[in-house]
């Protein structure tokens, strides 16, 4: 799944809602169907907001399951960059994982990309 295919599809989507609808819900709304949508495409099966078993307390906006119900893919979705997300993200080892952001502040999003660890993807949505 590459990021371009991502940002360019949720940047669609969000473009078609009429801005007196564009609230910070709509919008992680609107980019965890987009991304339901591309796991599908893909041939693997998305299950929104999933919680680990181990850790109830935390869950991720999206995983992909492969053919072997394996995650291939891990999806973290808020206006920043969140400690919470990312602690989600960390459960599944074995995943390709995504952090998307879409707050209007470039900047805080930009100060808030410490949080992430090195083997997860950045991908920020303008709208």
């Amino acid at each position: 799944m590459e990021k371009e295919l991502i940002v360019k599809q949720i940047e669609k989507e969000v473009g078609r809602i009429p801005k007196e609808f564009k609230t910070n819900r709509v919008i992680k709304g609107v980019i965890q169907c987009v991304l339901y949508q591309i796991c599908i495409s893909e041939g693997l099966q998305p299950v929104p907001n999933y919680s680990h078993p181990k850790f109830r307390d935390t869950s991720v906006d999206l995983i992909a399951l492969d053919q072997d119900l394996a995650v291939a893919y891990a999806f973290a979705i808020d206006q920043t960059v969140t400690l919470q997300g990312v602690k989600g993200l960390k459960f599944f080892e074995d995943s390709t994982k995504y952090f998307i952001t879409f707050s209007r502040l470039k900047k805080k999003v930009d100060e808030s990309k410490f949080f992430l660890e090195p083997q997860m993807e950045h991908v920020h949505i303008s709208w």
